[in-house]
């Protein structure tokens, strides 16, 4: 386990109360459970959209490149959300 070190933070009043609500739920016990819990859940979203942007995303720019993709002018895309979305 790593080595637990006092540090302070301040936070705005609505996520204090955040914090204090996920106490008072009882799925936490202290504040500093709270805070470790969302910095790993970030950390992990981070992770996923690094992964998605490497793979997904790198691929489909490598396409569009190559011409392997098709594409549409902007103006015909705009017309097209525009005609779903009168």
């Amino acid at each position: 386990m790593n080595a637990i070190r006092k540090v302070d933070i301040a936070l705005p009043e609505d996520l204090l109360d955040l914090v204090d609500q996920e106490i008072a739920s009882g799925r936490f016990a202290t504040r500093s459970e709270v805070i470790a819990e969302g910095l790993r859940t970030l950390k992990a979203r981070d992770g996923e959209v690094e992964h998605w942007l490497q793979t997904d995303v790198a691929r489909t720019y490598d396409q569009l490149m190559s011409g392997q993709e098709a594409t549409a002018p902007l103006d015909e895309v705009i017309a097209r959300f525009s005609d779903l979305n009168p």
